[in-house]
């Protein structure tokens, strides 16, 4: 029996709701849950999500009733009969859960959730292996945690500790491999269902909220799923567009290889030596470059290797080429004949790691790769004489990554002109009002200045950690000074002779002449009064104000994302209201020092971010979503539209808010808004044309001023996040 239709209305609500649980916010969907059910009691989905969101918060009991009023109303609802089975797993009784879960088998948004019932019953029968492989055609369905743990316990896999993500079980030639294979396939699956899409909505369109895919191409790869499921989800990686839209974006690795040399055995198909290599030297065919070389990052000391190589008596000639093309090779290995590589990852070379160096051999469909030792395996150079004088010429070239100082202090000209630190393009970009085309830097977004300008700090990431370089502006001279498990917020005490850091989960004080640390309190995050005597730190997603003793003021509170003014003893965040049936996710709120509790700010909004004050600490900027329209799209899909302000609220005067711009339509076109402190401009991010109003591919880096009243103007016509003021 099918459930009855909900009205337009109640569908919205539905949908609303299931977001907030989906947040794993089942306290404040209940109510609306509850008041959906007493208007629907026979509508399955509502029911189900009502009574699961129940047993989380722990109402079992009441969930029970619920379930057993509607299986009167809709006997045989896949929905209700899985809630049941819920209930009877929950009660011991797996045998019936089992057989109630049946028909959700049928239902692929269920599917996942009634695997894990049938792995459970397996499971406490005494049946690890077929308990196993049911937990992961679960996951596979419906990536869920606790099933991901239940398959490491049952494959006698050790969680990873520590607060770390779990290691790779692949190296970077495959996990390059498996982010573009995924991309391909999603959007292929989508352009057959939906037509071209904008590249971001394509990927998600042609995700069926599984791991499907993934799947597919672990068993082509021969990986074990369960340890690649557990790396890719500690970085966001869950279904299939998660793994190319977030694991891939927090890998160890980005950007370009660099191919050393290698070895193709037999000819080439005409249609890859077409893509894939130079056709005017058949007999040294070189990797060609992707059109989207504006990625390839060519280091000084890379050119230097390349210049010193040649091609002679090589198949595949040293290079430096974007991963997706070494991806795209490993796609099409199938149609290639034996193929040798040694690929190196220039990001990952530093003067504490040699060169990590992967040998990868495509055969027969297959891609196996291996790490290269220093030096190579006997047996390795036995079998392929050509590799020990590759890594020879590689090790003489690029014995270490050449990181270099940041290069700035030369750019930053008169400390009396505003300058904005932006990072884009994969890169840091130092910007200025008069030279918007500035040319580009690699200014690491860490980047803080102490005070007085005479010195400098930054973090440089490598695969396990970050190395913390400081820099003597007056001498312009530098240093390493530190290499830890840093969590990117620097800040220098008011004297500069100490930073602080969030190193190993704990906000500490580093004295910058011996590099003594002192933990002052766990945090995840923290942000420094200007007078460097408080800290406000985040851990959790509460804050606390802390002495630079280390010593806590008063309570910790709901709060995240704190900002003080320039002014002493104002500071900003984001937390939610404090009714918790409230609709709204996060408002600012300001705390100021003596007040009895902190105070909303501006207009309540569907979801505020981005807090930064303005003109000397009097004003505020923040981003606001002040509406959100979802329309059904084929295929249980959704389009999400959200109306956008960037407002601007008066502290100290009677004023209402300002909207400096607008947008509508799409989602995040407005972001990271950041207010000089004293100057009146604000730069943002966007997704549109600000002043034609006109929706255009890509986003901009816009600038408005808040004092003149006018609109804002597109700054650089190309995708930069504002990440600080250099006054």
């Amino acid at each position: 029996m099918t459930s009855p239709r909900l009205s337009d209305d109640d569908l919205r609500e539905l949908r609303r709701l299931d977001e907030l649980c989906g947040l794993r916010r089942h306290d404040e969907a209940l109510p609306g849950l509850a008041a959906l059910v007493e208007r629907n009691p026979a509508h399955g989905v509502s029911v189900f999500l009502y009574t699961k969101a129940l047993r989380v918060t722990g109402g079992a009991r009441l969930a029970g009733e619920v379930l057993a009023r509607a299986a009167r109303l809709s006997p045989g609802d896949p929905h209700v009969g899985l809630g049941l089975a819920w209930a009877a797993r929950d009660a011991g009784d797996h045998a019936r859960a089992v057989a109630l879960s049946r028909p959700a088998l049928e239902v692929a948004s269920l599917r996942g959730e009634a695997l894990a019932i049938g792995a459970r019953e397996r499971e406490v029968a005494g049946a690890p292996e077929q308990a196993r492989a049911l937990y992961l055609e679960s996951y596979e369905a419906l990536p869920m945690l606790d099933v991901l743990a239940a398959c490491e316990r049952l494959s006698g896999i050790e969680p990873a500790s520590g607060g770390s993500p779990a290691p790779w079980p692949i190296g970077f030639v495959m996990r390059a491999w498996l982010f573009r294979a995924l991309e391909l396939e999603l959007v292929a699956r989508s352009r057959a269902r939906f037509g071209d899409l904008p590249a971001d909505r394509a990927l998600t369109a042609g995700c069926d909220h599984g791991a499907a895919l993934t799947a597919r191409w672990a068993d082509r790869a021969g990986v074990d799923r369960v340890s690649l499921y557990r790396a890719l989800s500690d970085r966001g990686g869950f279904c299939d567009c998660e793994v190319v839209l977030n694991a891939s974006r927090e890998d160890d690795d980005e950007g370009s290889v660099l191919l050393v040399t290698g070895r193709v055995e037999g000819a080439i198909p005409a249609r890859l030596a077409e893509d894939f290599f130079d056709e005017g030297t058949p007999a040294a065919p070189v990797l060609a470059e992707s059109p989207k070389a504006d990625r390839d990052r060519e280091t000084t000391r890379a050119q230097a290797f390349l210049a010193q190589q040649t091609a002679a008596g090589r198949a595949i000639a040293p290079q430096l080429a974007l991963d997706v093309l070494v991806a795209d090779l490993a796609i099409s290995c199938g149609a290639l004949p034996r193929t040798t590589l040694v690929v190196v990852a220039p990001d990952r070379l530093d003067a504490a790691l040699v060169p990590a160096a992967e040998l990868v051999v495509m055969e027969g469909g297959r891609v196996v790769t291996s790490p290269l030792t220093r030096p190579p395996q006997q047996e390795l150079v036995a079998a392929l004489p050509w590799i020990g004088p590759a890594l020879a010429s590689l090790d003489a070239v690029l014995p270490e990554r050449a990181i270099e100082p940041v290069a700035a202090r030369h750019e930053l000209g008169d400390e009396r002109a505003a300058r904005l630190l932006a990072v884009g393009d994969e890169r840091g970009v130092l910007l200025t009002l008069d030279q918007p085309h500035a040319p580009a830097l690699a200014v690491p977004a860490s980047l803080v200045r102490s005070s007085d300008g005479t010195q400098s700090a930054w973090l440089v990431a490598s695969r396990t950690r970050r190395d913390l370089f400081l820099e003597d502006r007056s001498r312009g001279t530098w240093r390493r000074l530190l290499t830890g498990r840093f969590g990117g917020r620097l800040a220098f005490d008011h004297d500069g002779r100490s930073l602080f850091a969030v190193l190993d989960g704990s906000v500490v004080s580093i004295d910058l002449a011996s590099g003594a640390r002192s933990v002052l309190v766990k945090g995840d995050d923290f942000a420094l009064s200007p007078d460097a005597e408080w800290l406000a730190v985040e851990r959790a997603g509460r804050l606390a104000l802390v002495e630079r003793c280390g010593r806590m003021h008063g309570s910790a509170f709901e709060g995240r994302m704190p900002r003080w003014s320039p002014r002493e003893g104002r500071l900003a965040f984001l937390a939610r209201p404090a009714a918790s049936s409230s609709r709204a996710r996060a408002q600012v709120h300001v705390l100021e020092r003596g007040a009895a509790g902190p105070r909303r700010i501006g207009p309540t909004v569907e979801e505020a971010c981005w807090p930064s004050f303005a003109d000397d600490g009097r004003s505020l900027v923040f981003q606001a979503r002040v509406a959100r329209r979802q329309s059904a799209l084929e295929g249980d899909k959704v389009r999400i539209d959200d109306s956008e302000r960037l407002f601007l609220v008066a502290l100290e005067a009677d004023e209402p808010p300002r909207v400096l711009h607008a947008t509508e339509g799409g989602t995040l076109r407005i972001s990271s808004p950041l207010a000089h402190p004293h100057l009146p401009i604000v730069a943002f991010r966007t997704d549109d044309d600000p002043i034609a109003g006109q929706r255009r591919s890509g986003q901009r880096l816009s600038i408005v001023d808040i004092a003149g009243g006018s609109p804002p103007r597109t700054w650089i016509e190309r995708p930069h996040t504002p990440i600080a003021w250099l006054t």
